[in-house]
């Protein structure tokens, strides 16, 4: 009998995939959000995260897609300009991450 081969790392990296149809990112970056509108529509995606179960974020590979495209997704599915709010009143999942990543690394400054 031979050794069983160890598994590998697993590599992640951006696929390169296209998700979004073009111009995409330039129709939904005309939509100008405020601080206050951004504030109310993160509030607004942790009711629905409190409603809705079965969610995940997506994985940082399809971030970085959507990244690239200059777009991003919602919880709910819809397409968000990278740092935006969808039609419905939620926040893009990059914010989403951005504001989880904010607290966490404030949470490891405090004593």
């Amino acid at each position: 009998m031979t050794d069983p081969v160890p598994p590998q790392p697993i590599t992640r990296v951006p696929t390169g995939r296209l998700w979004a149809a073009p111009r995409l990112a330039e129709r939904l970056g005309a939509r100008p959000i405020t601080v206050e509108q951004l504030a109310a529509a993160l509030a607004r995606t942790h009711e629905w995260f409190e409603a809705n179960s079965g969610w995940a974020p997506p994985d940082p590979e399809t971030l970085a897609d959507w990244a690239a495209e200059g777009a991003c997704r919602a919880p709910d599915d819809c397409w968000t300009p990278l740092h935006g709010v969808c039609r419905h009143g939620l926040v893009a999942w990059q914010v989403v991450i951005d504001e989880l990543e904010e607290l966490d690394a404030a949470t490891l400054r405090k004593p």
